[in-house]
């Protein structure tokens, strides 16, 4: 899989499916779903069908150099101002059951409390926005957080679980279980960290109808890690196939 030297479009057809409810992919272990300038990240295409694609200008772009994970090439970003966006054309999301895998490389050198992952115009910090963000925290902890809940700034998904230079995939899905209430459950390479159960506020509001963020948030807090693939879905019995994405990720970038 050789790095291109001049800007390259993503594919335009025969993107794969995806279950119904899925928002967003974004698979850098792909090539041809990158538009490159060297070896520089203009565009991942988002290839869900939604159009919902993550595109960088100047610095902030990432590049497409990053460690191997299962043979797959990653995109590296610098923990300094590298982040991709998309404006996410998807129908609002309000209070919806939803689930967000996420396959990475963690190198050494990283940073605690930077982001991984955000959504919406947030901004205040790691713990604080009108969104939601992925974090990992201090003491390796993978993080949640957002603004609508009332009770506790932010939910520790996976304790110590980051360790450098290895592959991660994340994933964790939120059902609602009343207007107040949420079940949490988190899986770190296959491995169930254990379920939160939450009421009180609104903790777990999804409302994303603004920016999508990979590699940092509004506020700055950007991470040093090397993305592969992404997939968010959202809406009525979405969690059905909640399973069989995370396994079939798990799977293919073996951890």
């Amino acid at each position: 899989m050789g790095y291109l030297s001049n800007r390259r479009k993503h594919h335009t057809a025969g993107l794969p499916s995806f279950p119904a409810g899925t928002q967003i992919v974004i698979d850098a272990s792909d090539s041809g779903n990158l538009s490159l300038t060297g070896s520089s990240v203009d565009q991942i295409q988002d290839i869900s069908g939604n159009n919902n694609h993550v595109s960088a200008t100047g610095s902030a772009r990432p590049l497409y150099t990053g460690t191997a994970v299962n043979g797959y090439t990653s995109v590296a970003f610098d923990g300094v101002d590298d982040v991709l966006e998309s404006a996410f054309n998807a129908p609002a999301i309000n209070d919806d059951d939803f689930y967000l895998i996420l396959a990475l490389h963690y190198p050494s050198g990283a940073t605690s409390n930077r982001c991984l992952a955000s959504a919406s115009s947030e901004g205040g910090g790691v713990t604080r926005g009108a969104g939601w963000k992925l974090t990992q925290r201090t003491n390796d902890d993978l993080r949640y957080s957002t603004t609508n809940d009332t009770s506790t700034a932010d939910a520790g998904l996976a304790n110590n679980v980051f360790s450098a230079n290895n592959p991660y995939v994340f994933a964790f899905s939120v059902e609602r279980t009343g207007a107040t209430a949420l079940q949490q459950i988190t899986w770190v390479n296959g491995a169930n960290e254990g379920t939160i159960n939450k009421s009180g506020g609104a903790y777990g509001t999804m409302t994303l109808t603004d920016l999508f963020r990979i590699g940092g948030d509004a506020a700055g807090l950007h991470q040093l890690f090397n993305f592969v693939e992404m997939r968010f879905a959202s809406g009525p019995s979405v969690l059905d196939n909640f399973t069989a994405q995370r396994n079939e990720m798990e799977t293919k970038y073996a951890v």
